[in-house]
């Protein structure tokens, strides 16, 4: 008797009447319908092995490829001739001038002087821009019911309870509303009270509001924002709020605010004055008002800190301490250097329109451009306007540049002018407008006399040299002597080091060409596999996959098409792969291995370079087309290693021709992580074989079902049986 579970998770007990072990003879009738359904996932593993292997070989082509072939990757690009130098060379002051030399360079020494390099126009600022104001208002305009809402004002024998309204006041000197302005919100209460504005004066100076009686009149005004006959609106400093930390390059001072009553001129003197006596982190005091100073804004209400030191490489500043909000700042630490990140309307505010290059541009930063930063307004400066423009951290100045060096380039006064608002004015001051200027030097080739050259640019090529010219002014004119010596070893390195990455490629590929298939190797079955360890399993897998590529047709026509763009001529190059030293190899089992002759290739670099660099890399303005791969006019044009890439590119690539499409290998194994992982012909096998062994499956199971309800009826028959014989036996008188 035994239990068994089966796919329908049906619990069976069976053998109860028989005695017999049902399991196991099913299983035994089962073995051969079973052998065909281990032979499905068998086909099925071969598959999935022979898509992998696929995968394998074009992961090898797409290291190559990116290696070689990606543009972005100078140092080991070999599609283009420039990058292959034939010349090494060297400047006795390369801070001065330097050169690279191509195609027609002679080598020998090259004499440069009376060097000045050519410059952009600039129009640079005369005006120190590197202040960070507080971010609040400095006077406290809030007015809160039960608080500081009430003034009582006593003239002559009465007295006048005034009651303002609560809220926020942006000003207190008359220049609003009585909902906006304090000063006219007081007026228009005592109005209402019947006090005529002949009788009492109310005034604003900027810091408090004054109460002043007629001629011959008493008054008394009382008020917890109230002293004497004033309305003060001033900041208290005390021992809670009287320090500020700040932090000058590495250096930490402590300056300590006399406490007292300030209004906000008073408040910047005070902080001042303190500057001169801060205490050094290093021990006694030091006068650091020469580096950083306080002051009002403009307008009046925002008390501003600044760098005062007006040097060429001031210090990064840093402030920190509870003064910051007696100051009216928001925060209790503050980098007084502006950079890029500041917000631009903390410099210049309201709408302002201007012209750069006849270019006009608008902002609005007191409205939809007020959040936007320093150097968001650059970018769209420079982008609109074609210029450069820049915030110098050092000099704490504006700059603008324009985009290319020469003569022809200026800056026109007239067009580079603010036509509303302050803008350019605010951040450049009196500008200071230079034109641009073009590069000069005298050259003396080898064997030549000196020529003088003018160009617009400081990078120019004469006669194969490419110069770049660093350093010389009109008034202190440089000079630099550049020798340039054959050197071969770095194109021939180039060269073998493709080489070498394309010989494992080809080798690998013609290993998996002829590997043989042994048959006795199939993939294990999960029976198979139970009764081995995981290092048996692995070393025979290894030999289960191998010779699923052999002899395969799409891997030998690739290299048969690559070892032919060795050999067929490069139309123009003027050499051949015999000229260079390099052939194939003789045994073809090798698939087409290249076989590189130093000495001769070397000697090739020296005597024919331009030449050889050709035969390598020479390309074609006709371009790779996916739907004509053996373009003849093309592949006639291009260098070796061109065509080795469109060679590759039929092969591998995973965008589509016109008629949709991709790689020959891509279209047979498709490639991880592209489109064509799960649309390629082996994924399609393999969902096939799948659904064959789906539909096994269950026909396995029907069958497995009925030989168990057979015997299940045996099974009852049994037990009828064994119910008669008791029955028989107790009628003839058994116990």
């Amino acid at each position: 008797m035994s239990f068994t579970t089966k796919a329908s998770d049906m619990i069976r007990l069976t053998g109860l009447a028989t005695g017999l072990d049902v399991d196991s003879l099913v299983q035994q009738m089962m073995k051969a319908e079973n052998i065909k359904m281990d032979k499905l996932k068998q086909q099925q593993q071969l598959t999935l092995w022979k898509q992998e292997a696929y995968r394998s070989i074009m992961d090898d082509i797409n290291e190559l490829k990116s290696t070689y072939f990606d543009v972005l990757k100078s140092d080991t690009y070999a599609l283009s001739s420039t990058g292959y130098s034939l010349l090494k060379i060297t400047s006795d002051s390369p801070n001065v001038a330097t050169a690279t030399g191509g195609a027609g360079a002679q080598a020998g020494t090259y004499s440069l002087t009376n060097i000045v390099v050519a410059t952009k126009a600039s129009y640079k600022s005369d005006k120190l821009i590197n202040v960070r104001e507080a971010d609040n208002s400095f006077a406290s305009l809030k007015i809160e019911a039960g608080v500081n809402d009430s003034i009582t004002i006593k003239l002559n024998d009465k007295t006048y309870d005034i009651k303002l309204e609560a809220g926020e006041y942006g000003t207190f000197d008359g220049t609003g509303t009585e909902s906006t302005d304090l000063l006219k919100q007081i007026q228009y209460q005592m109005q209402q009270k019947g006090i005529s504005d002949t009788e009492i004066t109310v005034s604003s100076d900027g810091s408090r509001i004054n109460f002043v009686a007629a001629s011959g009149n008493d008054l008394e005004v009382t008020g917890n924002t109230v002293t004497g006959n004033s309305m003060i609106f001033n900041t208290a400093i005390n021992s809670s709020n009287n320090k500020l930390t700040i932090t000058i390059g590495s250096d930490s001072y402590i300056v300590t605010i006399d406490p007292g009553t300030y209004s906000s001129n008073e408040l910047f003197t005070a902080i001042n004055n303190a500057m001169v006596a801060a205490e050094s982190s290093g021990g006694g005091t030091e006068d650091i008002s020469s580096k950083i100073q306080a002051g009002l804004s403009p307008d009046g209400t925002r008390i501003q800190l600044y760098d005062s030191s007006n040097s060429g490489s001031p210090s990064y500043i840093n402030v920190s301490g509870a003064a910051l909000y007696a100051m009216g700042y928001s925060s209790m630490s503050i980098d007084v250097d502006m950079g890029t990140s500041t917000k631009m309307s903390s410099l210049v505010t309201g709408e302002v329109s201007f012209e750069i290059n006849g270019k006009e541009i608008s902002y609005d930063f007191s409205g939809a451009d007020k959040d936007r930063s320093v150097a968001d307004i650059m970018r769209d400066i420079s982008s609109t306007a074609e210029v450069d423009v820049k915030y110098n951290e050092l000099t704490k100045k504006f700059e603008m540049y324009s985009l290319t060096t020469g003569a022809s380039q200026k800056f026109d006064p007239s067009t580079t002018i603010d036509t509303e608002g302050s803008f350019l004015s605010s951040l450049f001051g009196t500008a200071t407008i230079v034109n641009g200027t073009n590069a000069e030097v005298t050259i003396k080739e080898p064997g030549g006399n000196e020529v003088s050259v003018i160009r617009s640019s400081n990078n120019f090529t004469i006669n194969g040299i490419t110069y770049s010219l660093l350093s010389g002014t009109t008034s202190n004119k440089s000079s630099a002597t550049l020798t340039m010596t054959t050197d071969v070893d770095g194109a021939y390195n180039k060269i073998k080091s493709f080489i070498d990455k394309y010989n494992e490629v080809i080798e690998n590929i013609q290993t998996k060409l002829n590997e043989k298939k042994d048959s006795e190797y199939t993939p294990l079955t999960d029976e198979q596999k139970s009764a081995m360890t995981e290092e048996q399993i692995e070393k025979w897998e290894a030999k289960a996959k191998e010779g699923l590529l052999r002899n395969d047709s799409s891997l030998e026509n690739m290299l048969y098409n690559l070892r032919s763009a060795f050999y067929d001529t490069v139309k123009g190059a003027g050499v051949y792969l015999t000229d260079l030293g390099i052939s194939t190899s003789s045994n073809y089992s090798e698939g087409g291995k290249i076989i590189i002759t130093e000495s001769k290739l070397k000697s090739a670099l020296e005597t024919k370079g331009v030449q050889v660099i050709n035969f390598f890399a020479q390309n074609s303005n006709i371009s790779y087309d996916p739907d004509h791969r053996t373009d003849k006019d093309r592949y006639s044009q291009v260098g070796i290693f061109q065509r080795v890439n469109d060679i590759l590119k039929d092969y591998t690539r995973t965008t589509r021709s016109s008629s949709g499409q991709k790689g020959i290998l891509v279209e047979i194994a498709g490639m991880k992580g592209d489109g064509s992982e799960l649309s390629n012909d082996l994924y399609d096998q393999l969902v096939g074989q799948n659904r064959k062994i789906t539909e096994l499956s269950k026909k396995l199971y029907a069958k497995e079902t009925s030989y168990y309800n057979k015997f299940s009826k045996l099974e009852a028959a049994m037990q009828k049986l064994n119910s008669q014989s008791n029955w028989l036996y107790s009628m003839l008188g058994g116990n």
